[in-house]
């Protein structure tokens, strides 16, 4: 799965807080969040390990197919949980601290807070690469 992930960090000292949403995609699966997230940042250096709590309402949609007699299906994608989900993970800050243009790895767990009756839990691992402009 691939996608795109923004956010709008508040910040203050180590600590970085705001709003997030994103959206993976793979074959099978899509996923979309709106959501907030908090990072601590550790050390001063130019290379910052960072941990992470997230939390959210996330959408998981799979591909179905519409099919409405006499007229031929076509597909479509249908979501089989919506739920408040959380996630948690780590990653790298680098660039100098305060810098204007920066770069971040990191690495999270997704989980569903709710098990629904006939689709189950879902959960994912996502990892992120990429960059940040402060202003």
């Amino acid at each position: 799965m691939a996608g795109v992930v923004g956010d709008l960090s508040f910040v203050a000292g180590r600590l970085r807080l705001g709003p997030e949403g994103f959206v993976v995609r793979g074959p099978d699966r899509r996923v979309w969040s709106i959501g907030g997230v908090a990072r601590y940042e550790a050390g001063s250096s130019r290379v910052r390990p960072y941990g992470l709590l997230g939390a959210g309402l996330v959408w998981w949609d799979r591909p179905i197919v519409i099919a409405v007699p006499p007229t031929p299906g076509f597909r479509s994608w249908g979501s089989d949980v919506n739920l408040v989900s959380a996630s948690v993970g780590g990653g790298l800050s680098l660039g100098a601290p305060g810098a204007r243009l920066g770069a971040t790895a990191e690495v999270r767990y997704h989980r569903s807070l709710k098990r629904p009756e006939f689709t189950g839990a879902r959960s994912m691992v996502s990892l992120g690469v990429g960059g940040r402009i402060a202003w």
